[in-house]
């Protein structure tokens, strides 16, 4: 329900900087062909959804309808049979049909049927957060790609919170496994996907590379040779993965990639 008059609402400059990944996000999902037809199509979402708003609206506060405060009803023992002058008019409810955008003529398909990660995981690193590797695993790669060609998966939609518009994007999936439960050829052919999609959403690059040499720091590592070894890296990796995401916003980031021994030993030692 909205908290203010949605017909004194201003459509959002979609163009705007703050709504860069947004178009972005349209576009890489194949919702969108360019970010001109992004823009249209958000633009698009915003008018129904403020037209839907209006009517709300209209419904919750029928006397806006009136130019002038009509007098207190008179009580049902004195009122004339028939006056309805103190009753508020209904509103006619106008059918609507589905909105659109623009007809792209002209403009070619994408030329693969690849899927991207979902659309939670790519929100997380656009804002540049911790997301669990397992959407950049096979299995939830194959994830998104079931909810983008069902349609079950909306890229992004419009939302009231408090008094503003503000776009959302669908939660993450039920599937969702935490990084210490995979395998470690769970990681190692996620790590690729993730590290190419971080670079998409222009994440630095000494972090690419700190998490890149992690990884492979991991990998050589001897104890991986000895029984029980994977599960411990992967139980390392996820753990100090975590931490490091803590830590950039404290006062004491570090080098994700400079493997503690001791925390790894003692990690295989509890497992």
């Amino acid at each position: 329900r909205p908290l203010r008059d949605p017909h004194n609402a201003v459509c959002p400059d979609f163009w705007d900087a703050v709504f860069d990944g947004h178009r972005q996000a349209l576009v890489n999902d194949g919702t969108a062909a360019s970010e001109e037809a992004a823009v249209e199509l958000l633009v698009a979402r915003w008018k129904e959804r403020n037209e839907q708003e209006k009517e709300a609206w209209d419904r919750d506060h029928p006397q806006n309808e009136e130019p002038q405060a009509q007098p207190r009803a008179p009580s049902p023992a004195v009122a004339e049979p028939g006056d309805g002058r103190n009753l508020p008019v209904p509103r006619t409810a106008v059918p609507k049909g589905p909105v659109f955008a623009p007809a792209a003529v002209g403009v070619p398909p994408p030329k693969s049927l690849d899927a991207p990660p979902s659309q939670h995981a790519q929100n997380k690193l656009k804002a540049g957060q911790y997301v669990q590797l397992w959407y950049f695993t096979p299995e939830g790669i194959q994830e998104a790609t079931s909810t983008l060609y069902s349609g079950r998966e909306e890229a992004v939609t419009l939302e009231r919170e408090d008094s503003a518009l503000v776009l959302s994007t669908n939660s993450g999936s039920k599937k969702a496994v935490d990084d210490e439960h995979l395998t470690w050829n769970q990681v190692s052919l996620a790590r690729s996907t993730f590290l190419t999609w971080a670079s998409t959403y222009r994440w630095p690059e000494d972090h690419t590379d700190m998490l890149a040499r992690f990884w492979f720091n991991l990998d050589v590592h001897p104890l991986r040779a000895k029984e029980g070894g994977d599960r411990a890296c992967v139980v390392y990796q996820a753990r100090m993965r975590r931490l490091w995401h803590q830590s950039l916003d404290g006062p004491s980031p570090f080098d994700l990639s400079i493997i503690d021994d001791g925390i790894l030993e003692r990690i295989a030692q509890d497992l």
